[in-house]
């Protein structure tokens, strides 16, 4: 039976799991970090495109599922947990300390380590920076009415196209890098910013019926630059469904 990873949120993560998170991306940084620079690229060149049309959805679920796979090469047993910087804590706390400390203990706090989720590294030596400070969380609470709105839809059009506002509103909150394009990807912060979205797209498709109003164009549309395991290349209709694609979420209500 085929190992499914169930992507969990970063508030339920156990000491372990952020050590393993923590632990892959330092991996990243030290010897594959062209290879996590060129996520960047990927984003620019084809994924800018699909911002506002209706292959958002389906070509992000992609293009987090080639980085998801990216960080099992550092770690097999390793998933991509989401942030949901719209619950009631994201609200109330703002960024998570994961995140927000520059650094962490271990060895029962005799070492200090620089934080890699703190900020990400790029090939000429930058660091990528964000701009919030918690003091104000006005704007996840404006994420999160935009969230309730997208998920009144009724199709998937509707909902692809309302669901990109709560991206959106994030990436403004964090502001920094994660406000550019071009460098959007280096911040790690994207990525679990990121997995929530595609979250809030299972979620929407719990109600099963939704699967059938997704138009014929965005089921054959090409997910380029992706490929399945056999090297072909991936289409819309490849990526319905997340279990397939060998994750999946909490099915219970998790903040």
């Amino acid at each position: 039976m085929k190992n499914i990873r169930v992507r969990k949120s970063v508030y339920k993560l156990t000491d372990k799991e952020i050590l393993a998170i923590r632990t892959a991306f330092d991996e990243i940084y030290e010897d594959s970090l062209q290879e996590y620079v060129a996520f960047s690229d990927i984003l620019v060149n084809y994924g800018h495109a699909t911002a506002n049309d209706m292959d958002f959805l389906t070509w992000n679920r992609a293009f987090f599922l080639s980085f998801e796979k990216f960080l099992l090469t550092k770690n097999p047993n390793l998933f991509l947990p989401y942030w949901n910087y719209t619950s009631a804590k994201a609200i109330s706390e703002g960024l998570p300390k994961l995140f927000s400390e520059p650094t962490y203990f271990i060895n029962d706090g005799k070492e200090e380590k620089a934080n890699p989720l703190y900020c990400g590294e790029t090939t000429q030596k930058l660091r990528t920076y964000r701009t919030n400070n918690n003091a104000d969380t006005t704007l996840l609470a404006t994420a999160r009415k935009r969230s309730k709105i997208a998920f009144e839809a009724t199709n998937y059009v509707d909902f692809n196209k309302l669901i990109w506002t709560m991206d959106a509103t994030a990436h403004v909150w964090i502001g920094g890098t994660m406000t550019a394009l071009s460098a959007a990807t280096v911040d790690p912060l994207f990525w679990f910013v990121h997995c929530n979205l595609d979250r809030c797209w299972w979620k929407f498709q719990k109600n099963k019926e939704v699967n059938d109003t997704i138009p014929a164009s965005v089921l054959m549309a090409p997910l380029t630059p992706f490929t399945n395991n056999n090297k072909e290349q991936l289409f819309g209709k490849d990526v319905i469904h997340t279990r397939a694609l060998g994750y999946t979420y909490p099915s219970k209500k998790q903040k």
